[in-house]
């Protein structure tokens, strides 16, 4: 449980940081970091991935809400029976959905920053990352189990 937190905590603050230097410091224009390939762009999302469920702020944050709470509940409930394979995973989850919850309630938006202009994707953050990353984790873990009863 102290490294699961300790996990969502860490990724807090990084996230914070970042949606703060996105919201605020961040140039209008964006900052060419890989021309032609990558910049920091300032965009306001108030959706989803994709921008999905646009202007749902309430919902968006009472799923993201009871994810964590459940997580945290699982998390708590196996205590040191936890293999480190899933709780990794599950605090990259709870840290980036609490941080797209926080940018939810302070600006009413999320900040995102990380534009990939070569492909035409569109604007994410590490918040988003650290769910994506999350999400296939365990569902690779699910599917590539030797033994499911073990999942």
């Amino acid at each position: 449980m102290i490294l699961y937190m300790g996990i969502v905590l860490f990724l807090i603050l990084v996230t914070r940081i970042l949606a703060y230097w996105g919201n605020y410091i961040l140039p209008s224009g964006g900052v060419d970091v890989i021309p032609n390939v990558f910049k920091f762009s300032f965009v306001a999302n108030d959706g989803a991935g994709f921008g999905i469920f646009a202007g749902e702020k309430f919902w968006l944050i009472a799923i993201s809400v009871i994810l964590v709470i459940v997580i945290t509940y699982y998390v708590t409930y196996k205590g040191k029976s936890i293999h480190l394979s899933t709780l990794i995973p599950l605090a990259l989850l709870s840290g980036g959905g609490i941080s797209n919850v926080a940018d939810r309630l302070q600006f009413g938006y999320v900040v995102d920053y990380l534009d990939f202009y070569c492909i035409n994707y569109p604007v994410f953050n590490l918040a988003d990352i650290c769910v994506v990353v999350g999400v296939f984790w365990i569902a690779a873990k699910i599917v590539f189990a030797k033994d499911p009863q073990k999942q």
